[in-house]
């Protein structure tokens, strides 16, 4: 068998698998309790500290519920903690909600939430590594809301930017519709399967793709409205061992070739 050493070269080089799938990515940093978990009292007042209608500083009116709290619609709500789900717009995107939404009582952080000029949660990935693009999925209540963002890689640099989170009502593209949400001062259930509310994707492309992401910090301006964001996806970079590890292969597979040829 004939190789030309330029042929050799680009197998040599080149990564035997390679991926665009934006998969999900272990974090944490969740500050505020915005889904009301299965077990939760039918009048869920004190186990969210922040819904969607009525942000932070008055957590009562409309926000997310779990599935399996409404047991007249138990497939509808946010997807169950731990569940991975893959985009209904993008069949490449895939996101693991929360590991837990709580308890039934008390306040467990579920979501990264930011609005009403407060809120300034770090998403901190729990092993970094180079992602090309990152995704978030989540939407706003009283949307869209404006949300800044900081990057932040392992060689000290960062990369700021903004996404205009919308409505979680009515939006298109969606990721994920929850057909339902809970008014967590009276116990009455809106929309169930009705088509809303809704979630969406957000990607990020990231500009320094040779340093490892670390964390995430996310904040905003707005007054009016709560964004509330449940999981980060992204797009990893394959690490150089694998590329040299890749060549080697080749090699080795080459050199079988010559000899069986031989």
């Amino acid at each position: 068998m004939r190789l030309s050493l330029l042929s050799f070269a680009a197998l040599a080089s080149a990564p035997l698998t390679t991926s665009a799938a934006v998969t999900a990515i272990a974090v944490t940093g969740y500050n505020r309790d915005v889904v009301v978990e299965v077990g939760a009292p039918v009048t869920a007042n004190g186990v969210t500290d922040a819904t969607m209608d009525g942000g932070f500083t008055t957590p009562t009116g409309g926000t997310w519920y779990a599935q399996g709290y409404n047991t007249s619609a138990p497939t509808t709500g946010l997807p169950a903690a731990g569940t991975t789900i893959i985009s209904a717009a993008a069949a490449d995107h895939s996101y693991t909600f929360p590991i837990s939404y709580g308890t039934g009582t008390g306040i467990t952080p579920n979501a990264f939430a930011v609005g009403q000029g407060s809120g300034s949660p770090i998403i901190a990935l729990t092993s970094p590594q180079p992602y090309s693009v990152l995704s978030l999925i989540g939407s706003a209540g009283h949307g869209p809301v404006m949300v800044n963002y900081t990057i932040n890689f392992a060689n000290a640099t960062t990369q700021t930017g903004a996404l205009t989170v919308g409505d979680w009502f009515n939006g298109t593209p969606f990721a994920y519709n929850t057909n339902g949400r809970l008014t967590v001062n009276t116990g009455a259930f809106d929309n169930v399967n009705a088509g809303n509310p809704r979630l969406y994707s957000f990607d990020i492309t990231v500009t320094n793709t040779t340093s490892a992401v670390t964390s995430i910090n996310l904040s905003s301006t707005s007054l009016t409205g709560t964004a509330a964001f449940f999981a980060l996806s992204g797009t990893a970079i394959p690490e150089p061992s694998s590329v040299v590890y890749g060549g080697l292969s080749v090699l080795g597979l080459l050199t079988m070739r010559r000899r069986k040829v031989a």
